[in-house]
């Protein structure tokens, strides 16, 4: 609805929101008859179009009315015929139907030195360092600025007087080189709510709505103030970089309207790293977490699965895998099968992981670089690790974790070690015999109190290190928001 500037105009009137008067229009007959009705000066524009294109402000006459309806009629979505406001130029953004920021555009201005053209002045203002596309735009000379400097009385090679300020747009839109000044702390009570009013009506969380007012400050009930437009997808670039005033992130608050829990944002990474055995680890939880019929991507030292699907990925990149599979669209959760050797020489390649599985390090091999390995994870971990009751080692290495945030791996809950760990906050998952007796389970157990537990899978010759990779899988599967 609001890419129609008709048709937003006309739901923000029967809303009684303020809004300047306006007409579609099909030919420029029709556009000299809007003019006699609204009365003198006008704004022609296009029925749709961004970035202040198309827009002629200020057409006073019926001589004017014909360049103007063909500048809009360009733009090939139609031609409008609205009053002009007089005021100043604000963009007020709204974010999850809130108030967030607001800014003053300035139209672009030169100087006169009494010796050099407006050309000249506007080529030293697009040499400025922060006209650089990203954060303003440079001054274009095109027609519209041509017809507004003709309107007064200058042309490109006219030399203005020694101080002599001249605006060179008729408008302070950022993508046409204006200024922008964040004046959100200014903005009267009634003009913030205006603004929430106006994208409620157009059902937009997230607008940008042009606001022309003589002062932000005041209410437009007492001064006024119309609503120009209300755009549904707003440049939030220049809140970020305004040339004075405070810098504000849209970027970050409408991330932070979209998720208001940081952790539902974030693919679930499951980590296992050690010597022999991480594989299977990893194995067992993509199996898992498919059985709960999630998207799963699985990283091994020889690939990168999704789903049991191999992924294309080259040799040399394989140590990227994680991260490629968490950028997957439809993945939900990743697994990874990681050396400590590997993350101690060229890090973990994220950040940040959910959950941390140590397996086979009680060994002689151990040196410097599992230290350094597992430094990285100590660091990395937001969450639980899960490490065999019999894994000296990591559990030294471990010894500064807070208790509540280790999963022991135990044949049973009554080993003196696991029920001390219990006992003090800590977790575990242990085997046990069904109620019934007829099968073994693995149970997790927390705080003394067991929280789930499944039927032990069917492994082949029952293997002993099979069974602690299953019983260290299922741990991973449960540390998180994924259980």
């Amino acid at each position: 609805m609001s890419l129609d500037k008709h048709v937003s105009n006309l739901q923000l009137t029967q809303l009684s929101l303020p809004v300047p008067r306006q007409f579609k229009v099909a030919n420029i007959a029709e556009a000299v008859a809007a003019l006699e009705r609204i009365g003198r000066p006008v704004v022609v524009k296009p029925v749709q179009g961004n970035q202040g294109r198309g827009i002629t402000i200020g057409v006073k006459n019926p001589q004017e009315i014909d360049a103007a309806f063909q500048l809009a009629a360009s733009e090939e979505h139609g031609v409008l015929i609205e009053e002009l406001v007089l005021g100043k130029d604000y963009r007020l953004t709204v974010v999850g139907g809130k108030f967030a920021a607001a800014l003053l555009c300035v139209p672009p201005q030169i100087r006169g030195d009494g010796v050099r053209t407006i050309r000249q002045l506007i080529d030293e203002l697009n040499a400025e360092p922060d006209r650089d596309k990203l954060r303003f735009s440079p001054i274009t000379f095109d027609d519209e600025l041509r017809d507004h400097l003709d309107s007064l009385g200058y042309g490109l090679d006219s030399i203005p007087a020694p101080g002599q300020l001249i605006a060179v747009r008729a408008t302070g839109h950022v993508s046409r080189g204006g200024i922008p000044i964040d004046v959100t702390d200014l903005v009267h009570p009634d003009n913030r709510k205006v603004s929430e009013e106006a994208a409620r009506a157009m059902g937009l969380e997230i607008a940008g709505v042009d606001f022309v007012s003589p002062d932000i400050s005041r209410s437009y009930r007492e001064i006024g103030g119309r609503i120009v437009e209300v755009n549904s997808r707003p440049g939030v670039g220049m809140h970020l970089w305004p040339r004075e005033g405070t810098s504000r992130d849209m970027g970050v608050a409408i991330l932070r309207h979209m998720f208001p829990d940081p952790a539902s944002a974030c693919v679930p990474f499951l980590l296992v790293a050690g010597d022999r055995g991480r594989g299977s680890v990893a194995r067992f939880v993509d199996g898992m977490l498919r059985a709960k019929g999630l998207t799963v991507g699985l990283s091994l030292k020889q690939g990168a699965y999704i789903n049991g699907r191999s992924l294309d990925v080259p040799e040399d990149k394989l140590q990227h895998a994680p991260n490629i599979l968490l950028r997957q669209p439809l993945t939900q959760a990743v697994a990874a099968a990681v050396s400590l050797r590997h993350v101690a020489k060229h890090g973990l390649g994220l950040q940040k992981c959910d959950a941390v599985s140590l397996v086979s390090l009680d060994s002689e091999k151990i040196s410097d670089e599992y230290e350094k390995g597992l430094a990285v994870l100590l660091k990395a971990n937001r969450g639980r690790f899960i490490v065999s009751s019999k894994n000296r080692f990591a559990r030294q290495a471990l010894s500064s974790v807070d208790r509540s945030r280790i999963v022991l791996i135990a044949a049973d809950s009554r080993d003196p070690e696991v029920s001390d760990h219990l006992a003090i906050g800590g977790a575990a998952v242990v085997r046990r015999w069904s109620n019934d007796m007829t099968g073994l389970q693995f149970a997790f157990v927390e705080a003394g109190e067991e929280v789930v537990s499944t039927q032990m899978p069917s492994l082949s010759g029952a293997r002993q290190q099979h069974i602690e990779a299953a019983m260290h899988a299922f741990a991973l599967t449960h540390t998180t928001q994924l259980s």
